[in-house]
């Protein structure tokens, strides 16, 4: 069943959050496995828990908070989300975007969404922490499935700078004084 984007739930969920914060967030970042400790790196905290915002997912995932924390990481305005959505805990393409869609109603403007993943390449280890310039998707679902929403652009969009370069070798000159090394 196709489930089609609905802007005014991601207005209404805007508009919720919007009531209970003070800032607006600049960064985002969405926290997978095992990082919910970031969260605490956040200065003049805010969190709202994703049950309590109108039309939000729900995280199924025992190991993830499942709240927003809004406020400050050095002078930056940012909102970290601790705990993400899968497709395996039953969510469509079109409902997993809604968090993305939500931010961006929110002023969010850079993206920053982490996870925990294997691999093929024998070079790298368990734990080690990668920059992902790139990707490939087999499958034929997409969140850009169903109408088009004008308030959000057009659904075909530039995807060559979806893993932006700029802020790849920020992360890499920063982690390059740091233990263990970006791969």
């Amino acid at each position: 069943m196709l489930v089609k984007p609905d802007f005014a739930r991601y207005k209404t969920a805007a508009e919720a959050i919007q009531k209970r914060v003070s800032i607006q967030p600049e960064v985002a970042i969405i926290l997978g496995s095992s990082l919910g400790g970031i969260a605490d790196l956040m200065e003049h905290r805010t969190e709202i828990d994703y049950s309590d915002v109108p039309g939000f997912l729900l995280s199924t995932n025992p190991s993830h908070a499942g709240n927003f924390v809004f406020g400050h990481l050095g002078r930056r305005p940012a909102v970290i989300m601790s705990g993400r959505f899968h497709f395996y805990e039953g969510y469509s393409y079109t409902e997993l975007a809604v968090p993305v869609r939500v931010l961006s109603l929110l002023g969010v403007k850079t993206l920053i969404v982490t996870n925990a993943a294997g691999g093929v390449n024998l070079n790298y280890r368990v734990g080690d922490i990668m920059v992902i310039s790139d990707h490939i998707k087999l499958e034929g679902a997409s969140p850009m499935t169903g109408p088009n929403l004008e308030e959000f652009g057009s659904r075909f969009f530039d995807v060559s700078t979806l893993y932006t370069p700029r802020l790849r070798q920020l992360a890499f000159e920063v982690a390059s004084t740091l233990a263990p090394p970006l791969k």
